[in-house]
């Protein structure tokens, strides 16, 4: 388990969508809060705050977890690596 500021870009899975629709608590991710691109502090953000690119995540999960998030792409292949780990998840419990 472990902390990571997440730096959201353009090409970024997370970019320009709302928390709500990440599903990261389905993932068994918090998030913890939001540093806006102004230096604004967003902590404890609710489900229609949208992130934008500039925006750094702060995080909460399973390393290995983080690290997939980190590395999805934006669009349909992000969306289905997402759906792929909440089911893999499900199938645990």
């Amino acid at each position: 388990w472990r902390v990571v500021q997440l730096p959201v870009s353009a090409d970024d899975w997370i970019a320009c969508r709302p928390l709500g629709r990440l599903q990261l608590p389905d993932e068994g991710v918090a998030v913890l809060g939001v540093e806006r691109a102004d230096g604004a502090w967003i902590g404890a953000p609710t489900e229609d705050m949208q992130l934008q690119v500039g925006d750094v995540v702060l995080l909460y999960g399973r390393g290995t977890t983080l690290d997939d998030i980190a590395a999805r792409a934006h669009g349909t292949e992000g969306e289905e690596a997402s759906a792929r780990r909440v089911a893999r998840l499900a199938r645990k419990l």
